[in-house]
């Protein structure tokens, strides 16, 4: 089977619509989960399940794809290692549903994510995601899902103000250090890979 994004994995044959992919990731496999910790264990970050979510759906879309519902189910700790199994079906033409399970001999499958993908021709291309800054609010709405409530929609959408009104409501300036010791404090031990603020 071919190689892909990391986190995607391998892509497996199957006489199925549904395109299935596996990779194995562990607390240092990818190298940058090792920067997300929270209370003492390594934890898959959201935007990782963002991105996966993406790569599964452009295998099956094409490059340009929104994520018109992304869904949080349940956190990954990461010890030795586990399998992500990410499971992409399509519903109708242009529109698929992405699953991203784990694995461990001891628990069994677990569903930490979920999507529904949509193929947008003005939408950037993955690659064109991770070469920009991101200065603009994400066009996904992101909410918890109750893992007994797999019928939740989306949030409808909303006005966010601009960057100038942020500004002017917030006119004290925080040390992005401080900042950063703050989050230790609370739990959330963030690395060199996800501390992307330099000014707050």
């Amino acid at each position: 089977p071919e190689t892909r994004h990391p986190l995607l994995g391998r892509r497996h044959p199957s006489p199925a619509a549904a395109r299935e992919f596996t990779a194995r990731i562990a607390a240092r496999s990818p190298q940058y989960l090792a920067d997300h910790v929270v209370h003492g264990e390594v934890v898959v970050p959201g935007a990782a399940w963002a991105e996966l979510a993406l790569a599964g759906a452009t295998e099956l879309l094409g490059p340009a794809v929104t994520l018109a519902a992304l869904d949080f189910v349940e956190a990954l700790a990461l010890g030795a290692g586990h399998e992500l199994r990410t499971l992409v079906t399509p519903t109708t033409p242009g529109a698929a549903n992405v699953e991203i399970f784990s694995e461990r001999e001891d628990s069994g499958w677990t569903l930490h994510a979920r999507a529904r993908a949509e193929a947008s021709p003005t939408a950037p291309s993955l690659a064109d995601l991770r070469a920009a800054s991101p200065t603009d609010p994400s066009r996904a709405d992101l909410h918890i899902a109750s893992p007994t409530d797999p019928s939740r929609t989306a949030s409808p959408a909303r006005t966010d103000p601009s960057l100038a009104d942020l500004r002017a409501a917030c006119p004290r300036e925080h040390a992005v250090a401080e900042h950063y010791a703050e989050l230790a404090r609370a739990g959330l031990a963030y690395g060199p890979w996800f501390r992307a603020i330099r000014g707050l």
